[in-house]
């Protein structure tokens, strides 16, 4: 089905998408205060001028329907959230603190969900009109900026006159940062900060070990390996997320895509043990703080590492209120008034009693999804964000082991399915829905999906 019928519009349309990906990784150079959580985020505010672009030409009714994934997430997210929001109405109602009443916080919060749906959505429609222009190349050349800062930030930790001219570039494009500049030992680039870093070559890494195996987009194999290569390389000297987590994302790119090329030499065990794989990364670590937890307390607090410690007691305090509040949660975005009652003693230091007390300082932040959304949305949240990963996940290792899906697209899935993995290690470590990757990961899915159901149709129809 065809859905263009304003030409103009629908140029600029892509024009607006290709750019929001391009622009992606630079999460930090502005902020919209209008648009809330989202006001900091380019991709999704440049997908703003996208949807109203499709409203103008006509398509964006059917490009809403046209994948019902991302239609039929939202919604039922919306239903849990606004169950946990009934049950806890009460409490949400009166709740106030740092200038934000209990009620926005919940509306700001539902808007995360609603774009991130929309923008996986446009994932898919572009990627129908056209792979490699509308998501292959604008990544690349992303990719190739991300690259570019970050040479010019790894010689200006050698050389004074170097970063004498890089800092108040840096100054700029990280305006939003509390420290305003990079820090020297860890690459960051154009990323908010050196985590982003890592999150962002989790994402890309996988996908662009598949782009360079396949036909669509032969022409660049050789820049794409050189991207990989140098982005690898510098996420090895951005932090721990970025350490494990590429390199967890490049293992398991590398076994997929063997499995996506050779699908009749693995089976059994090996499929179930990499089917389980989510589950384990999400729910283990979970278990052993909720069963164990004084364990892991002692060895952050052990470490001697303030950030660590502080940062932990957030996690710890989502926990301890997912255990108090099991089925609904304290609402989505309510966490932060209920932390200041949580916060254990071993925590208290200046930066936990400067998110309690500073009026200027973050609102409670989170380092976790999955204990964020235990602890907000309880048990049936955290089950819903865990079917969503797996239906994903597991969907798209079918299409790496079938024999019977094209080459290519059985490739493209292993790089979803190795980003996927990539993902839920790094979700343990950031605490928001407005992280990039799982909705381009769930709108290019929806792509191989329907690509792969097209074709079967097609081989139907023959027979």
């Amino acid at each position: 089905m065809k859905f263009r019928k304003h030409p103009t519009a629908d140029a600029l349309a892509d024009f607006f998408f290709r750019c929001s990906l391009f622009l992606f990784p630079a999460n930090a150079a502005f902020s919209v205060g209008a648009f809330g959580e989202i006001g900091s985020e380019p991709y999704l505010l440049l997908n703003i001028f996208t949807i109203f672009l499709l409203l103008v030409s006509g398509a964006f009714v059917g490009v809403w329907k046209s994948s019902i994934i991302g239609f039929l997430f939202f919604v039922t997210f919306v239903v849990i959230c606004f169950v946990g929001f009934l049950f806890n109405y009460e409490y949400i109602a009166i709740s106030f603190y740092k200038d934000k009443s209990g009620v926005s916080r919940f509306l700001s919060g539902i808007m995360i969900p609603l774009w991130g749906s929309l923008f996986s959505v446009l994932v898919f429609y572009f990627s129908r009109n056209g792979f490699q222009k509308n998501i292959v190349r604008p990544l690349y050349f992303g990719s190739f900026l991300v690259v570019f800062f970050a040479f010019f930030e790894i010689a200006s930790w050698q050389s004074d006159a170097i970063r004498t001219a890089y800092l108040p570039f840096t100054n700029v494009i990280h305006a939003l940062m509390r420290r305003g500049e990079s820090v020297i030992g860890r690459v960051q680039s154009i990323t908010y900060e050196a985590s982003n870093f890592g999150f962002y070559v989790c994402l890309v890494v996988p996908l662009f070990i598949c782009f360079s195996k396949i036909k669509e987009v032969s022409d660049n194999v050789g820049k794409i390996k050189i991207i990989t290569g140098l982005l690898v390389s510098f996420s090895l000297f951005s932090g721990r997320t970025s350490f494990f987590g590429v390199l967890l994302a490049l293992g398991f790119s590398l076994l997929f895509v063997k499995i996506a090329l050779y699908p009749s030499r693995y089976r059994g065990i090996l499929k179930i043990l990499i089917l389980s794989i989510p589950g384990a990364i999400i729910f283990l670590p979970l278990s052993v703080m909720v069963f164990n937890g004084d364990y892991i307390v002692s060895l952050i607090y052990d470490s001697d590492n303030l950030s660590n410690v502080s940062r932990y007691s957030t996690i710890y305090s989502q926990v301890e209120i997912f255990l108090d509040n099991v089925f609904f949660g304290v609402g989505l975005n309510q966490y932060g008034y209920y932390y200041p009652t949580y916060v254990p003693a071993w925590a208290d230091n200046w930066e936990t009693n400067a998110w309690i007390y500073d009026l200027e300082a973050s609102f409670f932040p989170s380092f976790s999804l999955y204990s964020r959304v235990a602890a907000e949305l309880g048990l049936i949240g955290l089950l819903f964000v865990f079917f969503v990963i797996q239906y994903v996940y597991s969907k798209s290792i079918g299409f790496v082991f079938s024999e019977f899906t094209n080459i290519d697209l059985r490739i493209l899935s292993a790089g979803v399915a190795a980003g996927i993995v990539a993902l839920c290690f790094v979700l343990w470590t950031v605490g928001t829905f407005r992280i990039f990757n799982f909705w381009f990961l769930l709108g290019l899915f929806c792509y191989i999906r329907f690509r792969v159901e097209n074709e079967s149709s097609a081989r139907r129809a023959i027979c």
